[in-house]
């Protein structure tokens, strides 16, 4: 039984803008000024020039990476507790503070993903009805690697992406990732470092710390099918079913000028697939934003890595970061229009649920049909020895009370006995019809499920054949 994913609602990329904090030297180079000023806590402006960008929020260079994840993560992991997936991902040049904004582990400034951890194991607590798991690949010189295991020659494993049939082709799959099972934040932490170390950083002349690739982090969060009662209707069976949330932590490789960063060798080759893995992506934004009849998608592996973030159904907030140095006034400038065309596209929000155990709730309700069944036949035995009562024994004592003798029983008396047992008989006959009612609404999901399971047989034995 495969997953399934409920109608969802259209909702819009959201966008934030991070000025991270200028360094004294750039700022005392002869003629450097600083390229942006914030208006507002959602506005930025061009110094000079009257030209204005709006994003939901604006961090200005004294923000802290608290008030970052409160604001940006926080929803899209609430989110993912209720079967929904959320992407998260920066965008900018080179230097900018994406790493930092989003992996830093330095205590007191760490970043979201240690601090989403933490959030989600808060919120779990002691329940023993979530399980969690991540994948971590990198995206590094067009090759997606798998950042958890290599392969025989100590290499990082490459991993294959192929389109999910199933779901109309559209759906991008990445072929025998190690899958990390997780059991407490410490587990979760140690494990993340481990692939994190495995991660392509180089040192350049405008980043000690330069990430030579892009890297994806998937948390899933899956919350088992609870347990519903024998007679519960399709509506409580559906809303206890398995939950599959999802969160994507994108970290992308910053693009960079190569007269800038003064890179050689590889490290050249390195710059050229990150500008043109950002350039595919660029476009698909625009092609996006502009409703043009063709997306770019298969440009390149990274657009179609983030195709369910961009244009399928995923709740996604992106981080565009900036220099406010004039010297990079260009880099700074498509950094804004990109987070401004990006909040112009539109995703859909789906509920990712796991499969209906259709045969156990088959089972439930055939059972409580049973008891249904048996209470129905106990009301109709009361209804019937109550009509004998009302016929032989309720009006013939009242004649032969009169016959021997006794005091008549006045006519208005015997009329309010009469009515008083037509009364609980009619009562009986409404509980009857209601339960006759339950029954035949019993039946008809009893029906349904019977139908489900011969589809899914039916699915089964499809698949068997193949297999063979």
């Amino acid at each position: 039984m495969g997953k399934e994913k409920k109608a969802g609602e259209e909702v819009r990329i959201r966008c934030y803008a991070r000025v991270r904090p200028s360094w004294d030297y750039e700022l005392q180079r002869p003629g450097v000024y600083q390229s942006i000023e914030i208006e507002d806590d959602h506005t930025i402006r061009l110094s000079k020039g009257s030209k204005l960008f709006d994003f939901d929020k604006v961090y200005g260079p004294s923000s802290t990476q608290e008030e970052v994840f409160e604001d940006v993560a926080k929803d899209l992991i609430e989110n993912a507790f209720q079967g929904y997936c959320g992407t998260l991902f920066c965008y900018g040049q080179t230097g900018t503070g994406k790493t930092h904004t989003i992996t830093s582990r330095v205590k007191g400034q760490e970043g979201i993903i240690p601090r989403a951890v933490d959030y989600i194991y808060h919120k779990i607590g002691d329940s023993t009805e979530y399980t969690l798991t991540f994948n971590y690949v990198q995206l590094y010189r067009d090759n997606i690697e798998d950042l958890m295991q290599k392969d025989t020659h100590g290499n990082l494993r490459r991993i294959d992406l192929w389109r999910d049939e199933t779901a109309g082709g559209e759906q991008v799959v990445l072929k025998d990732l190690v899958t990390v099972k997780v059991e407490s934040k410490k587990h979760f932490m140690k494990m993340y470092d481990v692939g994190s170390a495995n991660k392509a950083v180089a040192e350049t002349a405008m980043n000690a710390h330069s990430s030579r690739g892009h890297t994806l982090l998937i948390v899933s969060i899956t919350r088992k099918e609870r347990a519903v009662e024998a007679n519960a209707d399709m509506a409580s069976i559906e809303a206890q079913r398995q939950l599959n949330g999802k969160l994507i932590f994108a970290d992308l490789a910053g693009y960079e000028r190569i007269k800038k960063s003064m890179v050689s060798g590889i490290r050249k080759d390195e710059a050229a697939t990150i500008n043109l893995s950002l350039t595919a992506l660029g476009n698909v934004i625009h092609s996006l934003t502009a409703k043009a009849t063709h997306v770019p998608w298969r440009n390149s592996k990274l657009t179609r890595l983030l195709q369910d973030a961009l244009g399928g159904n995923s709740l996604t907030s992106v981080i565009v970061t900036m220099n406010n140095s004039s010297e990079h006034i260009t880099e700074t400038v498509n950094t804004l229009y990109f987070g401004y065309n990006a909040m112009q596209c539109k995703t859909t929000k789906r509920i990712d649920t796991g499969p209906i155990d259709y045969k156990s709730h088959y089972i439930r309700m055939q059972a409580a049909f049973k008891v249904l069944e048996q209470e129905k036949k106990m009301l109709e035995e009361e209804n019937e020895q109550l009509r004998e009562q009302l016929i032989g024994e309720a009006l013939p004592e009242s004649l032969r009370r009169q016959s021997t003798g006794h005091t008549p029983i006045p006519r208005s008396q015997h009329q309010q006995e009469i009515q008083g047992y037509i009364d609980v008989i009619d009562e009986l006959r409404q509980e009857l019809e209601a339960q006759n009612s339950r029954a035949v609404e019993l039946q008809q999901q009893v029906d349904s499920l019977n139908t489900a399971l011969e589809e899914k047989d039916l699915e089964g034995a499809a698949f068997a054949d193949e297999v063979q």
